[in-house]
């Protein structure tokens, strides 16, 4: 039990370090509409999952778990990684990740993994609401890059701007990131 309550206190106090770090991008958009742009290389460590999004508070459980236990100290705000699109996927199919951005020299053990996220260009699009009701903004960028003759090159990158325990639903910020490249 008091392992469990230690834990528990553990994950809260580094996802409140999260929100609170004050990372903020210097190109953070706050209109919704969608921007392309030339991409910044950033490292994330993360721990890869398979299956449901339903499963992703028990990952992101796990995920600050392991930041932990390996020391590892986050240099952001929490993201999502897709690597496929759901529709027309059985949720056993659905791939996806939960980490953190963080310095290049970190020092990332297995179950986790370092990430280099190094793209030429992406799509942004500042999505508020639920995290549920994200399907129009995905929508409205893939229509946009698809018009500008670009096609989507994956993963996609979510980043979770505020904190779902403080905010309104309807208030949840979410950066969508999505690198591109020309047809």
């Amino acid at each position: 039990m008091k392992k469990t309550a230690f834990t528990f206190i553990l994950v809260e106090v580094l996802v409140l370090t999260a929100f609170a770090s004050g990372y903020v991008y210097a190109e953070e958009q706050t209109e919704q509409q969608v921007v392309i742009k030339e991409g910044k290389p950033f490292y994330l460590a993360l721990m890869e999952f398979s299956g449901s999004y339903e499963k992703i508070p028990q990952a992101v459980n796990k995920v600050m778990t392991e930041f932990s236990k390996q020391g590892l100290t986050p240099v952001g705000t929490l993201h999502g990684i897709y690597y496929n699109r759901p529709q027309g996927l059985k949720p056993e199919e659905l791939k996806w990740a939960v980490g953190f951005p963080v310095p290049k020299d970190a020092n990332v053990l297995a179950p986790m993994k370092k990430l280099e996220c190094n793209h030429k260009e992406i799509a942004t699009y500042m999505h508020i609401g639920p995290y549920e009701k994200m399907e129009p903004s995905y929508n409205k960028i893939l229509k946009f890059v698809e018009s500008k003759g670009y096609k989507v090159v994956f993963p996609a990158y979510e980043k979770y701007l505020n904190n779902p325990y403080e905010v309104k639903p309807e208030e949840l910020k979410t950066k969508i990131v999505i690198p591109i490249e020309k047809k």
